[in-house]
C-alpha cells in the first residue's frame, strides 16, 4: 500500500520534483524528496508559500502547478458494511464502557440517543488540528483541518456511557452505529481503547473507552504544521458544512458549555478571528 502510494504522488509531477524541491528548499535549503513523508512535507511548504507568500516562489516552480495534495484524492473510503464489520469486531473484544468525546461529538443533538454526557479525561492523547478535510471543511484542491487525537499529552473532553445492550449486541445499538459511520466514513480515524476518567467523580474507577484517533499513515494525516500555517489554512477552507473556521468557534462553544477551556484551541480561534477579520476588510466592497 505504501508502494502505491508514492507511485500516486509521483506520477502527477515527477518531471517536475526539482520545483518541488526548490519550494521547500525555500524554507530548507537542505530539503530533498526521497519518500512518501519527504513529499507530504514538500507540499505542506507549497500549499503555505503559494497561498501566504506568493513571491518566495519563483514562476517556473508554479508551472505547470500540481494538485496541492494527490493523496488526498485518492483516499479510501469504506462502505456501510465494512464500517459494522470493524465496530463489531472492536467491541467483542474490547466491550469498552463509554465512548470518549473531544470535538464535535461533544453535545451532539443529532445521535439516536440523547444520553447524558459526563466530563472525562484521557491520558497518552491529546487534541490537535491535524486533519486534513477534503469535504465538510475543505476540498481536496484546498482542504481545512479537523481535530483529532494525536498521540502524548492528556485531553479533557466528554464521555457517552454505553450500556449492557451496547455490549451484548455492538451491531443493533444505534447509537455505537451512528458514530461509527460518522467517524469511520474513510480512512484517517482509527478506533483506539483509552483508559477514561470521570473529571466530576475522581474516585470512581477508571473506564475502558473507544476513540478515534489519528491515523499518522494516513494521507489525511496533517503533520508538522506550525501554528500559523494552521490558522491561514483554516481561514481560508469551506466545504459541504460551511466555513473551516466556524468548526472551531463552535468546537470551543461546546467546551465551554461543559466548562472545559483548552488554552491552544483558544489561542487558534482568537488567531481566526484575526484573520477572518482581515480577510473581510480586504474583500471588494
Amino acid at each position: 500500500a505504501g508502494t502505491r502510494k508514492i507511485e500516486h504522488f509521483t506520477a502527477g509531477f515527477k518531471t517536475h520534483a526539482h520545483s518541488w524541491e526548490k519550494i521547500a528548499n525555500t524554507i530548507d535549503p537542505f530539503f530533498n524528496i526521497n519518500t512518501q513523508q519527504d513529499l507530504k512535507q514538500a507540499q505542506l511548504h507549497a500549499l503555505f508559500l503559494r497561498q501566504h507568500e506568493p513571491a518566495l516562489i519563483p514562476e517556473t516552480a508554479l508551472a505547470p502547478a500540481p494538485s496541492f495534495a494527490p493523496g488526498l484524492e485518492s483516499i479510501q473510503h469504506y462502505d456501510s458494511d465494512d464500517i459494522d464489520r470493524m465496530q463489531r469486531q472492536f467491541h467483542r473484544q474490547h466491550q469498552p464502557d463509554c465512548v470518549f468525546c473531544y470535538g464535535s461529538l461533544i453535545g451532539e443533538t443529532q445521535l439516536p440517543e440523547n444520553r447524558r454526557q459526563r466530563r472525562a479525561k484521557i491520558f497518552s492523547y491529546h487534541r490537535a488540528a491535524s486533519f486534513w478535510s477534503t469535504l465538510y471543511r475543505g476540498t481536496p484542491q484546498n482542504p481545512g483541518l479537523v481535530l483529532a487525537l494525536r498521540r502524548g499529552g492528556s485531553c479533557l473532553g466528554a464521555a457517552i456511557d454505553l450500556n449492557a445492550r451496547d455490549h451484548a449486541d455492538a451491531d443493533n445499538s444505534a447509537l455505537l452505529r451512528a458514530i461509527w459511520q460518522r467517524e469511520m466514513v474513510a480512512e484517517g480515524y482509527k478506533p483506539v481503547l483509552v483508559t477514561c476518567f470521570d473529571v466530576d467523580k475522581p474516585h470512581e474507577p477508571a473506564k475502558k473507552a473507544l476513540s478515534f484517533a489519528l491515523d499518522e499513515n494516513s494521507a489525511q494525516a496533517a503533520l508538522d504544521l506550525s501554528f500559523e500555517q494552521k490558522a491561514r489554512i483554516i481561514a481560508n477552507a469551506s466545504g459541504d458544512k460551511g466555513a473551516n473556521v466556524d468548526y472551531f468557534i463552535d468546537i470551543e462553544r461546546r467546551l465551554d458549555a461543559i466548562d472545559i477551556h483548552d488554552a491552544e484551541l483558544t489561542r487558534l480561534t482568537r488567531r481566526l478571528i484575526q484573520l477572518q477579520g482581515q480577510l473581510q476588510a480586504q474583500a471588494p466592497a
